[in-house]
Parts: C-alpha cells; sequence; structure tokens
C-alpha cells in the first residue's frame, strides 16, 4: 500500500522529465516506495523492492537496471528521498530537543547513568563514535595516575596512623 502522503510525488499525470511522457505505472509507483522508504523491510534493495511491487522474482532479477534507469523512476526517487530527507531533520531536530530536556531532568535527578545515556545517544546521533579499542597511551596514563593516588594514599594512611598512635601513647 502507498502512503498517501507521498503519491503527489509519485502521481503526475504528465511525467515532463521522462521522454515519453508517461506517469509511473501502478508497480513503478510501489517499487519506488518499497525501495526508498527507510521504514521499509527492503530498503535500498532493488530486487527485493520490485519484487514487493508486484513484479516476477525471474523478472527482477532480470530487468532491475533498465527499472532504474527508466527517467521516470529515477525522478521519483530523487523527489521521494527529497521529502524523506525533509521529515527526517524535522524528526532529528524533535528528537535532539527532547534528549536535551531529558538530559536536563537527569542532571537535575542527579541521575549519571540516564544523562551518560542521553550524552551517548546525542553522539551517535552527531555521527561520534567512541573508539572501542583501547588506547595503549591513555591506559598508561591512567595505569600511572593510579600508582601515583596510590602511593600518596599510603604516605598519607601512614602518617595518620602514626599520629595516631602518637596521640594514643601520650
Amino acid at each position: 500500500m502507498i502512503n498517501d502522503e507521498l503519491i503527489d510525488i509519485l502521481e503526475g499525470k504528465q511525467n515532463t522529465v521522462c521522454k515519453t511522457k508517461r506517469a509511473l505505472t501502478e508497480k513503478q509507483r510501489a517499487f519506488v516506495v518499497a525501495f526508498c522508504n527507510p521504514a521499509s523491510v527492503v530498503y535500498n534493495n532493488a530486487t527485493q523492492s520490485m519484487i514487493k511491487a508486484g513484479y516476477a522474482k525471474k523478472y527482477a532479477a532480470k530487468n532491475i537496471m533498465d527499472l532504474k534507469d527508466n527517467q521516470g523512476v529515477k525522478v521519483a526517487i530523487q523527489k521521494y528521498r527529497a521529502k524523506i530527507a525533509a521529515k527526517m531533520e524535522i524528526t532529528r531536530a524533535l528528537q535532539e530537543s527532547r534528549l536535551n530536556t531529558l538530559y536536563l531532568m537527569a542532571i537535575e535527578q542527579e541521575n549519571v547513568v540516564a544523562a551518560r545515556g542521553v550524552v551517548s545517544e546525542l553522539n551517535d546521533m552527531a555521527g561520534f563514535k567512541r573508539d572501542k579499542a583501547p588506547n595503549p597511551e591513555a591506559l598508561a596514563g591512567v595505569r600511572e595516575r593510579m600508582e601515583h593516588e596510590e602511593i600518596k594514599y599510603r604516605q598519607e594512611f601512614t602518617i595518620s596512623r602514626c599520629k595516631a598512635e602518637a596521640e594514643h601513647d601520650e
């Protein structure tokens, strides 16, 4: 079933770009929707999109390039993707706004785990991926700081213990 809101992109009694000036067939329209819709199971899979649109499997396997080279189909794909991109930007902005609100709520409630989760999601949306592989220089720096802190802690503990024993002996 074709989305009603996108029929205006796919329909058009006269296709001004196509040399044949014919409108897309029902199967061609269904192919464009299946191929371009990110919610579709066959998204960006041309052969499977053709099959979902009603073409026979053998026909789809042999004639996929003919369909993708069809000027009317090319234009419909470009228009559909432009409309989807515009919708995704609105959705992305709304999602970022909601995540920012969640972050502020997590900070107010001192929920560190939730705040970290929100930051991680925002970073993923922005394309920032943390390197999962350990960084040898960073690990060496952490180890050095930990050793330094451990030595400092032991010295402070020893000093405080000596003072406590001295006070106890007096």
